[in-house]
């Protein structure tokens, strides 16, 4: 038997055809779609775990910062009344001796303490050196690596603390004549 094929069975079955096709791509389409809201959604969680990991090593780097900042109280403390103060403490390990030699029982806590022209002035416990701290190295007995880190980190306290710009500049020339004596001296063959 036979099936004849009609113009309208060949037409429902191209409409048929088209149909599928049609419902074929747009199953196509609402897969890739999917796919890549996926994508985009992985790429918006890695973006933001790279923002919150970026986010927490900001803030560790701000709190060693005032840390640092916290330990070198005392030694500020000196420069900001004129008193002399070790160099030691301006070197990167003097930095790091003095965070751990730094008496503080709260943040905040507040010791009575003299000042210039035998003032007594409240200070926060950060500025107080412990009394148990460990000993410091002496000026003279620093490397020029520690001098003129001490040198670098000394200046930049100096206009912090709003020192006469006289006395900075004297500081910077017995620096760069220090540094200038050790290289002729090298250079000459003479022994530090």
């Amino acid at each position: 038997m036979t099936t004849e094929w009609s113009d309208d069975n060949v037409e429902l079955n191209k409409m048929h055809v088209s149909n599928s096709s049609q419902m074929a791509n747009n199953t196509a389409k609402e897969h890739w779609a999917l796919n890549q809201q996926r994508l985009n959604n992985i790429w918006q969680q890695e973006e933001e775990e790279q923002r919150q990991q970026l986010l927490h090593e900001e803030e560790a780097a701000q709190l060693e910062e005032r840390e640092k900042t916290r330990t070198t109280a005392y030694a500020i403390r000196k420069l900001k009344v004129g008193h002399f103060c070790d160099l030691h403490y301006f070197t990167n390990k003097g930095l790091d001796d003095a965070k751990a030699a730094v008496l503080v029982v709260e943040p905040d806590t507040l010791v009575l303490l003299p000042e210039a022209n035998s003032i007594h002035a409240w200070v926060p416990a950060a500025a107080v050196k412990d009394p148990k701290a460990l000993a410091i190295i002496k000026d003279e007995n620093l490397t020029w690596e520690e001098f003129n880190e001490a040198a670098l980190h000394m200046i930049t306290m100096m206009k912090t603390q709003d020192w006469p710009d006289n006395q900075v500049l004297m500081h910077i020339q017995f620096c760069e004549l220090s540094y200038s004596t050790k290289h002729n001296n090298v250079a000459d063959g003479i022994s530090q």
